[in-house]
């Protein structure tokens, strides 16, 4: 298991040096006149080499949205819903895009009309996600001069599947109850009323590439989880303790020895966009 571990992470770090194959592009980016846009944007900029003590997640509002010390690459991700790990947390940059998109910082507020609001609140929570991206999407190319075009790229991934044996140590609940993982420690994990997903999430940080769910299993689960964590590996939010403890088995024998689940490497189609065009925004 080790070696198999050891020959994809190679595969995965070659993904950052060499180019992986991009397929024709798939669909052409919709047009900025045809997204919705908020009505008012503010935008602050720093001076070259400022580096930031503290920052904002992303977030919207009831009636915008507000960022703060925030990159141009973080504002593309979440905008066009970009799902490789690796441009998350920074250890890639976009195809296309320039260095600057991870060295300027800043500060963003942008407020809705009255007929924008009016409309969000109508829709159901996925619409609502879809629409708040859009809005981005139409600050991008307002302020940024943003242009891309999406293209699918063949990207190294791992599939958690049930292992010989059959997932053990995991008690179904009912789908109405509640729950978030807790983490007492970075090598412990509590799962409570938790779907599938939110181990799939958890081992996309652990791991820094896409996993995608072929358990089988649907539902929600209570069960925990104990694993050593790779030193190079990111930081669980709001952790800041070196995130190494070999007392523990690795995720790989976690998952099998306590779950009875197992990652397999696999190849997954990946939706990307490639930047034809971006420019440093004007501050106001």
């Amino acid at each position: 298991m080790k070696q198999l571990r050891k020959a994809t992470t190679c595969a995965v770090s070659l993904a950052l040096v060499l180019p992986a194959p991009i397929r024709a592009q798939s669909q052409p980016d919709a047009q900025p006149s045809l997204l919705p846009s908020f009505e008012v944007i503010s935008i602050k900029t720093y001076p070259h080499n400022f580096w930031p003590t503290s920052g904002s997640p992303l977030r919207f509002t009831a009636d915008g949205f507000v960022t703060h010390n925030t990159i141009a690459q973080d504002l593309i991700v979440y905008a066009y819903d970009l799902r490789d790990p690796k441009l998350s947390s920074r250890q890639r940059l976009i195809p296309g895009g320039a260095q600057w998109m991870f060295w300027d910082w800043y500060d963003i507020q942008a407020k809705m009309s009255d007929t924008e609001i009016a409309t969000l609140n109508k829709l159901t929570p996925a619409q609502k996600d879809a629409y708040q991206r859009q809005l981005l999407q139409s600050l991008l190319a307002d302020r940024f001069q943003l242009k891309v075009h999406h293209a699918t790229r063949d990207a190294p991934a791992w599939a958690l599947v049930a292992a010989k044996n059959g997932p053990k140590n995991m008690k179904r609940v009912p789908d109405t109850a509640d729950g978030i993982p807790a983490f007492p420690d970075l090598n412990h994990a509590r799962f409570q009323a938790a779907p599938m997903a939110a181990l799939i999430d958890l081992l996309q940080v652990l791991e820094n590439a896409p996993v995608v769910d072929r358990t089988g299993l649907t539902g929600k689960y209570d069960f925990n989880l104990a694993f050593s964590r790779d030193p190079d590996s990111p930081m669980l939010p709001g952790k800041s303790l070196p995130p190494t403890n070999d007392a523990e088995p690795t995720i790989f024998a976690a998952l099998q020895d306590q779950l009875g689940l197992k990652l397999v490497p696999v190849k997954l189609p990946m939706d990307e966009i490639v930047i034809d065009h971006i420019e440093k925004p004007s501050p106001n």
